[in-house]
């Protein structure tokens, strides 16, 4: 006899929530214990059609598509990590995406995404890629460039390289730096997509973003960023690549990262992608550009 350690009305939503997707009640139960998440946390998140994918085969008892315990894997390993300073858990289509305030070189994923200029490696010295070669990521650095120096990149491009860190193994360089206001958001998108197609392809489960196009060079508001995104994982989902996303809001700029997070959360919230490009409405500051870049990668 198998004693509940849920109490009598956890454990009967628990069961509720099992019998509605068509789910092993004792897998459900597995999935709750490895996420990494309180069971009230978990529950919330699966009662809101997030896995809507997940369904019993008919025949075993085994779960078919993605399966519950990798699909809340990525935002247990955050919340274990204490990376998040701020946390919301959605989803875009089947793709969970957790949604942070945080720093991206201390985010426990499988790969994170470093964004590119055309052509080289520059963007190495400043932003993100510093950041993550600070946090130990040279490797990234020198296996991307090593990739520059014998193909020409252009917008869309991705890279996958080792960084030499436990924390994040891979990163996932991609061409978006510098595609300009009337441009930004279609790259955006359509590099988000390459981004979830490479990682699916190199077997890898987790990937964590910055804000794309919101960084000094961007012209992308954190709303249209968060469109942009969410339209490139809803594309990914359409075509049942299976990767969770975190999107990591820079805690380094308090106002911004809130205003963000709200951005990302509502968009997600909404479930409405797809919509049209926008043209970027941020500015550029060039003296923030000139700060961002006093330190250059040699």
């Amino acid at each position: 006899m198998r004693i509940s350690l849920f109490g009598p009305k956890i454990d009967q939503r628990v069961e509720q929530i099992a019998q509605a997707r068509g789910i092993n009640k004792a897998e459900l139960q597995k999935a709750i214990d490895a996420s990494g998440l309180g069971v009230e946390e978990f529950l919330k998140f699966y009662a809101n059609e997030t896995v809507s994918s997940v369904r019993s085969d008919g025949n075993t008892n085994k779960v078919r598509g993605p399966n519950m315990t990798p699909v809340a894997e990525l935002a247990g390993k955050i919340k274990k990590s204490g990376a998040a300073q701020k946390m919301s858990i959605g989803t875009v289509g089947n793709i969970p995406v957790t949604t942070i305030i945080g720093h991206l070189e201390r985010t426990p994923a499988d790969a994170l995404v470093a964004p590119q200029w055309q052509g080289d490696a520059g963007s190495y010295g400043g932003g993100v890629g510093r950041a993550l070669i600070g946090a130990g990521g040279k490797r990234a650095y020198e296996d991307y460039a090593a990739h520059c120096a014998k193909t020409e990149t252009k917008y869309g491009d991705t890279h996958l390289s080792p960084s030499g860190v436990d924390l994040w193994p891979h990163v996932i360089n991609a061409v978006t730096v510098g595609a300009g206001q009337a441009e930004e958001f279609k790259v955006i998108e359509d590099t988000t997509y390459a981004i979830l197609k490479a990682a699916a392809d190199a077997g890898l489960r987790s990937v964590a973003f910055p804000a794309l196009g919101t960084g000094v060079i961007g012209r992308l508001t954190s709303e249209q960023s968060a469109k942009a995104i969410t339209n490139g994982i809803a594309r990914a989902s359409k075509d049942g690549l299976q990767v969770e996303v975190a999107v990591v809001l820079w805690a380094g700029h308090p106002a911004s990262a809130e205003q963000g997070f709200a951005d990302f959360t509502k968009t997600i919230t909404a479930g409405v992608f797809g919509g049209a490009s926008e043209v970027g409405r941020k500015g550029f500051d060039l003296a923030a550009w000139v700060k961002d870049n006093t330190a250059r990668v040699v």
